[in-house]
This record gives C-alpha cells, sequence and structure tokens, in this order.
C-alpha cells in the first residue's frame, strides 16, 4: 500500500515517482486559494492530466443500481469476509481484467480501510453496504484508473461538496496508488464530517473563498495548447524571408527577377526588398517619366502588384465584423495577439497564412506597451488592409515571382506598419515620396523597417503619380548653365525667384492688436517664424477677430480699418456673403467627395463640371489638399449636420476672382488679405465660416473687426483656429462709412467681393 506524503508544492502533483521524498502519493484538500490566476493554472493541468491518466469529478457519485448490485453477487456471491485473501478473490472475480499488482494494490487499500471502520465499531450490515458500494464504484466508475495504476500515479480530481462514502472511495483510491486532490472553494464542512482528525488528507487553506470559472478556464486551456501548436509552426518559418540582405543593387534593376535570379539558396526562402525613393532629381520630366515606367514595367510582368496613391480608408464596419467577438477587457497582451493571430487566413494557403501569422506577431510584439484596447484596434487595422489587398496580391500566387507593393505620397504611421507588415511576408514594398519632409517618420521607424534608402538631390511637393509619359526636353548647354546659376542664386540666399514654392504651410502669428498694423503690409519673407524646406514655404499670417473700439474713438477706428485695404484685400461688409446655389453640380456631388473624413481626389477632377481643370496641377493639388486639411484639423463644426460634404462643396464654388488672386499668390511677397467688418446682429453663415477658415489655410492674412462684440465667426469655427482682441467699449448700432480708396471704388477689390458666389464661378 503507498503512503500518502505530505504537500510541499503544489507542482509535487506532476513529479514522477522516482522524483518524490519517498516512493508514495498525495491527497490533499484545497479548501479556497491565495492566487487566483496560479491555482486556476494548476486546476487545468491537473484537470488535464485526471481526463488523460484518472478521473476528473465535478459532481456527486450516483450510487449504485440495484441492476449493478445483481451484477456483483453473480460474480462473487453473497457471502462476504472481510479478511485481505478473500477481499483479493472477489475482485479477481469482479475486475478480471486487474494486473496482479494492480489486484494486490487495490485490495490492501479496501482492506485498510474497512479494517478502519471495524475499528469505529461499524455494524456489520453497514460495513457490507459500504463494501459493495465501493465494488461497484471501482468496476463501473473507476474502473479505468483500476487498470492505470503503476509506475506513475493516475491522477484524481474531486471538486465540490463530498458525503461520507465518496471520502472513503478517495481514500481507497490514494492508498491504491492514485495522487488525489479534493477542491472545495467556500468550505472544508462537508469533508470534515466524515475525517474530523484528518487522518486521511492534509488540508492547504486559502483566503479567497469563491468559485473558479472552469468552463473558462478549459477554454483558456485550450486556446493555450492551440496557441502553442501555433508558435511551433510560425516559428519553422523564421528563415522563410530575407529582406534587403541579399540586396547588392538599386530596387528597379532587381524588381522583376524572379526569386531564384536573385538570390540562389539551397534552402527554400523568399528574397524580396523594402526601398525607400526619396526626393526628385533635376529634370522633374524625367523622374515623371520613371515613375510611369515603373508602373508600366509592373502592368507588363508576372507579378502581382499594387499601387497606393491615396490615403488608406479605415476598416469598414463589415471588414470589421470578423473580429468583433474578440474580448479585450479581461484578457492579458498575449491572449488578445494570438486571438487576432488566429483570426489569420490568407487564400487558404497554409505557407501564406502562416507567413502572414508570422509577420503580424513580429509587427504587434514591438508595438509600445499601451491600452489593450489600441492594441486591438492597431491589429483590427492591419489585417483588415490585408484582407482588402490579399485577393489581389496573391491571386494565382507563384513562389518564383512574389508580389509588389509600391506606395506613393505621404504616408501615416500606420500606413507604414502595414507595409512592413507585407514585406515580413515577403512582399516587395516600394516606398515613393518626392517630398523629403516624410524623413522624420522614417527616421522613427528605421529600426524597425530597416529600408534601403534611395535620396535624390532635390525635394518637390507631392503630385498625382504620373498616369502618361512625358515629352522630356533637352537642355543646351546655356540652359545649363543658367539653371545652374539660378540655383546659386536661389538657394539658401534669402533671394527668391517668383512662385519659387508651390505648396504653402501656414502658421498663424500671436501678435499684439497693434502689431498687426505693424505686420500687415510686411512681405511674409521678412515676418517671424519664416521658411522654406523641401518645396515648401512656412508662411506666417494674421487671423484675428477684434472686438470693441478703442477708447470709444469712432473715427479713429474706422481710419485703422482703411490703414489696413490694401490692392491685394478683400473687403466683405455684408453677411451672410454666400449663398450656394443648389443647382451646382459641386453642390449636389458633394457627398462623393468625402468619404470617412477622406478627400476623394480623383473622383472630384473627374466628375462633369469639376470648375478648377484649366488651373495648373500644383494649384489644384493645393487647393484640395488644404480642403482635406480643414477637415482634419476640425475647425468647422455645426451640431445639427455633417460639414465635410459642405466644405467641399463650398471650396469647389469659388469665383474666378478668388482663385485669380490664389493663382498670383506668390508666397515670400505680399499676402492676399481679407477685411470682414460685422455691424450687424445677424450671424455669418457656415459657408461663410468655410471659406473664411480655408483662405487662412492657404496663406491669406485675416481681420474680422466686430465693434458689437458679438459672437460671429465663434459659432462654426473653433477658437483654435484664430487670435481675438478686445480693444476697447463695445458699440451698436453704428453705419460703415466708405472705406474703399479710389482705386475700389472704380470697380477694385472691394467692389467685387460682394458677388462672389451668388452664382458661381460665372459672375
Amino acid at each position: 500500500m503507498f503512503p500518502i506524503l505530505t504537500l510541499g508544492h503544489r507542482d509535487d502533483y506532476f513529479k514522477e515517482l522516482n522524483s518524490r521524498p519517498q516512493k508514495g502519493v498525495y491527497f490533499t484538500r484545497f479548501i479556497g486559494y491565495d492566487d487566483e490566476r496560479a491555482f486556476a493554472a494548476f486546476l487545468g493541468t491537473l484537470r488535464t492530466k485526471a481526463r488523460q491518466n484518472g478521473i476528473f469529478l465535478d459532481r456527486t457519485i450516483p450510487n449504485p443500481t440495484i441492476e449493478e448490485t445483481q451484477q456483483f453477487y453473480q460474480a462473487v456471491g453473497t457471502n462476504y469476509r472481510y479478511d485481505l485473501h478473500t477481499i483479493q478473490q472477489n475482485i479477481r472475480l469482479w475486475m478480471g481484467s486487474l494486473k496482479p499488482f494492480q489486484v494486490t494494490a487495490v485490495s490492501e487499500a479496501v482492506h485498510h480501510l474497512l479494517d478502519q471502520l471495524k475499528k469505529q465499531n461499524v455494524n456489520d450490515n453497514i460495513l457490507k453496504n459500504a463494501y459493495i458500494k465501493f465494488m461497484c464504484w471501482m468496476h463501473n466508475i473507476f474502473g479505468a484508473v483500476m487498470k492505470s495504476l503503476g509506475n506513475e500515479p493516475p491522477k484524481v480530481l474531486y471538486i465540490g461538496d463530498i458525503s461520507k462514502y465518496e471520502v472513503y472511495m478517495l481514500y481507497i483510491l490514494a492508498c491504491s496508488g492514485c495522487d488525489v486532490a479534493y477542491v472545495n472553494f467556500q468550505s472544508d464542512d462537508s469533508y470534515l464530517k466524515t475525517d474530523r482528525e484528518s487522518r486521511f488528507s492534509k488540508a492547504v487553506l486559502g483566503r479567497i473563498r469563491k468559485p473558479i470559472d472552469l468552463a473558462a478556464l478549459q477554454k483558456e486551456q485550450e486556446l493555450g495548447q492551440k496557441t502553442q501548436n501555433l508558435r511551433q509552426m510560425i516559428d519553422g518559418m523564421q528563415n522563410a524571408v530575407s529582406t534587403n540582405d541579399w540586396l547588392t543593387r538599386p530596387f528597379l534593376e532587381v524588381l522583376l527577377l524572379s526569386n531564384s535570379e536573385r538570390h540562389r539558396s539551397v534552402n527554400p526562402e523568399i528574397f524580396n526588398f523594402f526601398a525607400v525613393y526619396l526626393g526628385v532629381d533635376a529634370n522633374l520630366d524625367e523622374y515623371r517619366n520613371r515613375l510611369f515606367h515603373l508602373k508600366e514595367d509592373l502592368e507588363h510582368s508576372k507579378k502581382n502588384w499594387l499601387l497606393i496613391d491615396q490615403k488608406l480608408m479605415n476598416p469598414t464596419f463589415e471588414e470589421t465584423q470578423p473580429y468583433k467577438d474578440i474580448q479585450y477587457t479581461n484578457t492579458d497582451r498575449q491572449t488578445l495577439l494570438w486571438e487576432l493571430v488566429s483570426r489569420i487566413h490568407v487564400c487558404d494557403d497554409r505557407i501564406l497564412t502562416l507567413l502572414a501569422q508570422r509577420s503580424f506577431l513580429q509587427i504587434m510584439e514591438q508595438q509600445e506597451e499601451g491600452s489593450l484596447g489600441r492594441l486591438y484596434n492597431h491589429g483590427v487595422r492591419l489585417l483588415c488592409w490585408l484582407g482588402r489587398f490579399q485577393s489581389k496580391l496573391y491571386a494565382n500566387y507563384q513562389f518564383e515571382h512574389q508580389p509588389a507593393v509600391v506606395y506613393y505620397g505621404d504616408i501615416t504611421a500606420y500606413e507604414l506598419m502595414f507595409l512592413e507588415f507585407l514585406s515580413r511576408m515577403g512582399v516587395d514594398i516600394v516606398y515613393i515620396n518626392p517630398d523629403k519632409s516624410c524623413k522624420e517618420l522614417l527616421m522613427q521607424h528605421a529600426k524597425s523597417i530597416d529600408a534601403k534608402v534611395e535620396e535624390l538631390a532635390g525635394s518637390a511637393a507631392v503630385f498625382p503619380y504620373p498616369q502618361r509619359e512625358t515629352k522630356v526636353r533637352v537642355a543646351t548647354a546655356a540652359y545649363q548653365a543658367s539653371r545652374e546659376l539660378d540655383e546659386i542664386m536661389y538657394s539658401d540666399t534669402g533671394m527668391y525667384r517668383r512662385r519659387q514654392f508651390t505648396r504653402v504651410r501656414p502658421v498663424t502669428l500671436k501678435t499684439t492688436f497693434d502689431e498687426i498694423k505693424i505686420l500687415w503690409k510686411q512681405e511674409a519673407k521678412y515676418r517671424p517664424s519664416f521658411e522654406t524646406k523641401d518645396g515648401y514655404v512656412t508662411v506666417p499670417n494674421i487671423f484675428a477677430k477684434i472686438t470693441g473700439i478703442e477708447d470709444n474713438k469712432i473715427n479713429a477706428y474706422w481710419d485703422n480699418v482703411r490703414r489696413l485695404i490694401t490692392d491685394k484685400t478683400v473687403l466683405v461688409t455684408q453677411i451672410p456673403f454666400i449663398k450656394l446655389d443648389i443647382a451646382n453640380p459641386m453642390v449636389s456631388n458633394s457627398l462623393r467627395f468625402v468619404k470617412n473624413g477622406e478627400v476623394q481626389f480623383e473622383t472630384i477632377k473627374r466628375t462633369k463640371g469639376y470648375p478648377y481643370d484649366y488651373l495648373s496641377d500644383d494649384l489644384q493639388d493645393t487647393i484640395l489638399e488644404k480642403m482635406q486639411e480643414l477637415i482634419d484639423l476640425k475647425w468647422i463644426s455645426d451640431y445639427d449636420r455633417d460639414v465635410n460634404p459642405l466644405i467641399a462643396a463650398t471650396i469647389l464654388c469659388m469665383d474666378r476672382f478668388i482663385l485669380r488672386m490664389l493663382q498670383n499668390f506668390d508666397y515670400v511677397g505680399q499676402l492676399p488679405k481679407l477685411v470682414l467688418v460685422d455691424i450687424y446682429e445677424s450671424m455669418l453663415s457656415l459657408e461663410d465660416c468655410i471659406f473664411i477658415a480655408f483662405l487662412n489655410l492657404v496663406g491669406f492674412d485675416i481681420v474680422i473687426f466686430t465693434p458689437t462684440g458679438y459672437r460671429n465667426i465663434e459659432k462654426y469655427i473653433s477658437p483654435a483656429a484664430f487670435e481675438q482682441y478686445d480693444i476697447g467699449p463695445y458699440l451698436y448700432n453704428l453705419q460703415i462709412p466708405d472705406l474703399r480708396t479710389s482705386s475700389m471704388l472704380d470697380g477694385g477689390v472691394g467692389s467685387i467681393f460682394n458677388r462672389i458666389f451668388k452664382k458661381g464661378r460665372n459672375s
């Protein structure tokens, strides 16, 4: 008979017999626990082992039926004696499949318990009933356990309240050579009714007395096993992709080469690259043609490929549905990641799926610690984008011709992460940006993506990806000399060519009221914070609302307004001043122009009646980019409606007069102006406010004079967009005098503006 050992640590249950202090078994009562996660893990492991070799009991053992007891009588007879020899004979007859050493072990355990009961003066009738119950249970409930007795103890786990004969049965199992664990999350009372002095087992008491959800525990265990198996398969893909290590030539020379042409390897391995093509060279037409030919070459190659030249739209509701059931509140980081990993399936291809799973884990595990909600959102975004493009990239997949992605233009950190995700899967990545201002973002991710960067000398604002070849002009020697002189004169010298810059980044100045009068007529290049870099010019402009009248001096007030009206000033004295015509196609189509907060550049340009196609490409792109910037800044808001379509419609309905001002705008010189005088109680319209905010973003100086102190632009424009100055008492019932110069009276800027937007472009 096996001795019952005192438990040192829960993990002792899983030690082999030869590793224990002596060749014995454990019978321990666990009443409550101190660490829920640790105890749940122990129970999970013990339950798994009990199901593999032993038994798990979480409900009362049913009493033997009449049929079962009759079977026992027929097998062994009805004359019972409780000496060891008789018990052995009965067990051989009743459980004939047991091996001799198992019969001996079980017989000794039953004899030992019955001897204990006799010493407690239990009468023969009770003893007989107990004996029959034990024999029936061993045959019908614990038969597999009996047959498992041997070198390593079978595990018996019982959870819940327990009856007297069940306590006896657990003791028989322990003495026979089983490791027995009795668990009661709340109380030891039911056990102690039978074994008051704890002679059969010892108790381990915990301070926490509440049940553990075993169903959830089982699910967690199954996920853990599934995760472990998946991890082993993913680890097997560790050396499947080699990115850039083999790359010794410019990416354009190797882009169309097959996998085996790129590098010869004994092992199946994907040789791909992540290349960054940054800036432009001296001949912009040649650069555009290079991009066009890159697209043409890919279209005629065997590679699946994808051109991304617009911001990636956030996942749609439908795209996120497969991940909605994933819980990220009551879990841990690793469990969440593996739950997401298990949802990855690429074109029903096992290898591609494993590559994607490996890549996803590498990307997500390098993310900084943060909330699980953010981690979930990052992961779902990546998987939705993969789902969006995988069929195009992997249709009729061939190992020799890995797919390629060409990403052109400005990029966000999330989109860069997506390119890294694809690269680690084995996709060729080419990121192209003529504007070098993206270098800072690339440097932040340099360690992660380890891209091969090819940087050209110049920088230019992002233009639409070339759709046709440009006829290249060959420079004469004189022209080349002129360009070299031009470079010397206008590079970092403080001198600028007329309209040298085509992209503007305005920065609103924080000034005093008196400074506005000083700065107003000052050229942009002489203002504080003026800067030129990477083809952009930072223009310090003024966006101010001035309330009240200084010292109640009305005449001086109007004189100050007059001094701000130059030959580049738009004067507004009537509000509201914009009336959009609903028949205008830009208004009726505006819902198509902005989707999920993203301006649809190509949709707008292809729309019938698009009003700006006669403008230069740079000016068209500037207008649409500023439309996007106004949406992104969220300066414009209205609780009653979605403002984004109206932003698009308003900006696309500007009069030729304003467009000509924008076309003639030289960002380094005098800035165009807007002066608005509001003496009324009526409010500016939402369209008025959109237009004013747009002019600020393209570089206009703007001053709103409001002697009454009433609200006007605040209704729709965020206070973060402008500066406000309160210069004196508020006055009412004023009349606006003639504020225009003689040239304006003859049809200049101020006299024209009141007709803007009334009938669209043709006014």
